[in-house]
C-alpha cells in the first residue's frame, strides 16, 4: 500500500510535533523551513562563552518517571521523549511584592503550606481553591481516558467542577474563596504566562495549567530548547521523514477546493494529500493559500482577533554565580503593586512597566553551554564552557561574537556599569536600570530587544550560576507574534 504523503510548512514546535507524529504513524513527511535551524523560537543562540535559551522558560506536564504528565505522554507519542533529558526545577515561582517575598514550591501540600504561612487567616479559602483545581485536573484526565461513548455522555455529571468553571473568570473565583487582595495577587502572579489579568482570564485555563505545574512540577530541557527541537528532527528522520532547512514554502497549490501540494522557495513542486501549516494563520491564508481559497467566515474571524502584548527582553551574562547576587531560584515575578489590571494596562503604554519576570536558567542546569547545535551544517556544539567567578566574558557583543541564527537582529553595544547584590531591592533596581536605558541598545553584558507593539489584548523572564539571566515583560494572548526570546536572564 502506498504511504500517504504530508507536507509540513515551518519547523516550529507545532510543525515538528505534527511531522513527528505523522511519520511515526506511517506517513511520508517533508518539513520545509526557511530558517537555517529547526525549532522556530525553540532554539538557542551563542554569545561569547554562553548559549542563551531563546524561548522556553519551564515545561509543565512532564513529571517524574512514577508520575508522568500529559506533555511527556505526547512527546512519547511523537517518539521524542526518550531522546531528551528533562531537568527538574526546584520551585514553582517566587513572587516579589512591595512588602513581602514568597517562594511557592510545587506539590499540592507544599504549595498550600506556603500560601497559608504567609496568609494564615485565609487557610480555608486556600485549601478550597487548591482542592477545586485538583478535582478539575482529575476530571479532565478522566475525560481523556474515556473508554466508551457512555463515559463521554456521563462527563457533564461526573465533571461538575469543570462544568461550573465554564465562563468563569479567575478573579470571580478568587473573590468567592478569599478576601485578602495581597493573597489574590500572589495566587495569580503567573497570569502573564496566560496573557490576560485575572479579571479577564479564564478560570478553566488558569486552574488546569497551574494544576499541571503543582502536580508534576516544572522542568527544563537539558541543552536548551534547541535540544528538544533537534530531538524532533531525529525522530522525523528516523521514521523516514525529511526536514529541509533554508528552504521554505512560497505557495500552497489548491485545485477544486482541495490542496494538492506546495511550491518551495527553490521552485520545486512537492505533491501531497495533506498540508500542515505551522506558519501564522494570516500568512497561511493570504500569502500561501490565497484568500480566494479560504472561507470568508474564517477570514472574518482572523480579522476580528487581537494580537497579544509584545515583550521586552534583556539577556544577561554574569561574571559570578547567580547565588552571589541573590538569584538562587528559577523564576522571579517582580510586582510594583498588587493591582494586576494596572500592570496589564501599563503594557499598552510607553511608561515604566509594573510587572517583571527574571528567570535563572542555571538553577536547573549549572552548566552554561558554549557553541550551539543549530543543525545547519555549519554551526554545531563546540563543547561546554566552564563558568568561573572571575571571568565569564560579557555576552551579546557585536564584535567578535560567534554568529548564531538571530545575530542579524543585534544592535550596537554600549558599556553598562556593574550592578550590586540582588536582594529584594537590587533585583528591583536592576530591572529599573535596564528599562531606563535607551531602547534597543546593547551593552557588553546585556541585550535589549524590542518587539512590535500591538493594539489590544495581552500576554508575558531568567538569572544564572556563573551565570546567565533573562528578564522579560509582556504577555501572551490569542495570536502572539514576535514575542518569544530567552536567555540567561529572562524578563517575562
Amino acid at each position: 500500500m502506498k504511504a500517504k504523503r504530508a507536507v509540513v510548512v515551518g519547523a516550529g514546535l507545532g510543525g515538528l510535533s505534527a511531522a513527528a507524529y505523522l511519520s511515526k504513524n506511517g506517513f511520508k513527511v517533508d518539513v520545509f523551513e526557511r530558517n537555517p535551524h529547526p525549532g522556530g523560537y525553540a532554539c538557542s543562540f551563542v554569545r561569547g562563552p554562553f548559549e542563551f535559551e531563546a524561548a522556553l522558560h519551564e515545561l509543565s506536564g512532564i513529571g517524574p518517571p512514577e508520575n508522568r504528565g500529559g506533555c511527556y505522554k505526547i512527546l512519547e507519542g511523537c517518539d521524542v521523549a526518550r531522546r531528551v533529558e528533562f531537568l527538574p526545577i526546584s520551585d514553582f515561582y517566587t513572587s516579589i511584592f512591595p512588602d513581602f517575598t514568597v517562594t511557592i514550591p510545587h506539590g499540592w501540600e507544599a504549595a498550600e503550606a506556603a500560601y497559608a504561612e504567609q496568609f494564615p487567616a485565609e487557610r480555608k479559602g486556600i485549601s478550597r481553591l487548591l482542592d477545586t483545581m485538583r478535582r478539575m485536573s482529575e476530571e479532565i484526565k478522566s475525560f481523556a481516558d474515556a473508554a466508551s461513548p457512555l463515559d463521554l455522555v456521563a462527563f457533564p455529571v461526573k465533571a461538575s467542577h469543570v462544568v461550573r468553571a465554564l465562563g468563569t473568570t479567575t478573579a470571580q473565583v478568587m473573590d468567592r474563596e478569599i478576601s485578602d487582595p495581597k493573597l489574590k495577587a500572589l495566587f495569580c502572579d503567573i497570569w502573564g504566562y496566560y496573557g490576560l489579568p485575572p479579571s479577564r482570564l479564564s478560570w478553566m485555563l488558569f486552574a488546569l495549567a497551574n494544576a499541571s505545574y503543582l502536580e508534576h512540577g516544572p522542568y527544563h530541557v537539558k541543552g536548551t530548547s534547541q535540544a528538544l527541537s533537534n530531538a524532533f528532527v531525529d525522530a522525523i528522520q528516523e521514521n523516514g521523514g525529511k526536514v529541509h532547512l533554508r528552504n521554505g514554502v512560497r505557495k500552497i497549490d489548491v485545485r477544486d477546493g482541495r490542496v494538492t501540494g506546495v511550491v518551495t522557495d527553490e521552485g520545486e513542486t512537492v505533491r501531497a494529500q495533506y498540508i500542515v501549516s505551522n506558519a501564522n494563520p494570516i500568512a497561511t491564508c493570504y500569502d500561501l493559500l490565497g484568500k480566494e481559497n479560504v472561507p470568508r467566515s474564517y477570514l472574518k474571524a482572523l480579522a476580528e482577533g487581537h494580537i497579544a502584548v509584545s515583550t521586552f527582553n534583556v539577556y544577561i551574562g554574569l561574571d559570578c554565580p547567580g547565588e552571589a547576587i541573590g538569584a538562587t531560584g528559577h523564576e522571579y515575578f517582580i510586582n510594583e503593586s498588587y493591582d494586576q489590571d494596572e500592570h496589564y494596562n501599563a503594557m499598552f503604554t510607553t511608561g515604566m512597566q509594573k510587572y517583571w519576570v527574571i528567570t535563572n536558567y542555571n538553577s536547573a542546569d549549572p552548566r552554561v553551554l558554549a557553541g550551539g547545535d543549530f543543525r545547519d551544517g555549519a554551526h554545531h556544539r563546540a563543547g561546554r564552557s566552564r563558568l568561573d567567578r572571575a571571568g565569564a566574558r560579557a555576552i551579546c557583543r557585536d564584535q567578535g561574537a560567534p554568529r548564531g541564527p538571530v545575530d542579524r537582529r543585534d544592535r550596537q553595544a554600549v558599556r553598562r556599569p556593574r550592578r550590586p547584590h540582588l536582594g529584594r531591592g537590587s533585583l528591583h533596581a536592576a530591572h529599573q536600570h535596564a528599562v531606563q536605558r535607551q531602547p534597543g541598545r546593547v551593552d557588553t553584558g546585556v541585550r535589549l530587544r524590542r518587539h512590535r507593539q500591538p493594539h489590544d489584548e495581552a500576554s508575558q523572564p531568567r538569572p544564572a550560576g556563573g551565570a546567565v539571566l533573562r528578564r522579560r515583560v509582556g504577555a501572551h494572548g490569542r495570536r502572539v507574534r514576535d514575542v518569544h526570546t530567552v536567555g540567561a536572564a529572562r524578563v517575562r
